[in-house]
């Protein structure tokens, strides 16, 4: 999830329930939220959707109380991006 390529990291994130069965919950929620939360503010519009459209991947996988803690405010954040494919 260190990976400079952000593709790389999207493709993580997008096989989670994979990742998830091998290192864990715990082990994932650390090395996730820091990646999760750079691709989220990423300048490329296009990441930052990537990122939007696998958000109820990841809080099925993590549970309600880690969206809840950790990725709601980022989620209610995008309603003011400046672009409108992101707010929409």
């Amino acid at each position: 999830l260190k990976d400079e390529h952000h593709e790389a990291r999207l493709n993580i994130i997008s096989k989670l329930h994979a990742v998830n069965a091998v290192i864990g919950p715990d082990a994932l929620a650390q090395s996730l939220l820091p990646a999760v939360t750079e691709l989220a503010e990423d300048r490329q519009w296009r990441v930052r959707l990537a990122i939007i459209q696998h958000i109820p991947l990841l809080a099925s996988q993590m549970g309600a109380k880690f969206f809840e803690e950790r990725l709601s405010k980022m989620c209610i954040a995008w309603l003011a991006d400046s672009v409108y494919t992101i707010r929409e």
